[in-house]
């Protein structure tokens, strides 16, 4: 499996910023066909190869979901989230709508989406102002 291109995460100081930013580079990732095309394929063999799935998610899923779960806590550190918040959720929410648009719907990635969906969700994120 060939290695995937490194999609960091800026580092802005605000994890609302620096999620939009991350997710809208996964988008370009996702609209360029000589990336979308084999991830694709990988993904959709995944369920029926177990080395093919664990090397998908050893060597591209896990590091971005590390990240994410960085930015979430870093996040939480200065009070941008809700302490309680579970990062695994928070992710798939995420970029599970990502995945349901390149794999399922068809609907465009966009990076106006990327700003849509932060905006959508990051509200059930955020801090709560006390009563």
């Amino acid at each position: 499996m060939p290695q995937p291109p490194p999609l960091p995460f800026p580092e802005t100081g605000s994890a609302r910023a620096d999620l939009t930013s991350q997710i809208s580079s996964v988008i370009d990732l996702f609209n360029d066909p000589a990336i979308s095309r084999p991830f694709v394929a990988l993904i959709s063999e995944a369920p029926h190869d177990t080395e093919l799935a664990e090397a998908l998610r050893g060597r591209f899923i896990a590091a971005r979901r590390a990240d994410a779960r960085e930015v979430f806590t870093q996040a939480v550190q200065r009070g941008e989230v809700r302490p309680d918040l579970f990062n695994d959720p928070a992710i798939d929410a995420l970029y599970g709508a990502l995945y349901y648009r390149l794999l399922v719907s068809g609907e465009p990635l966009t990076r106006r989406y990327a700003q849509t969906l932060v905006e959508q969700l990051y509200p059930a994120l955020a801090m709560r102002p006390s009563p």
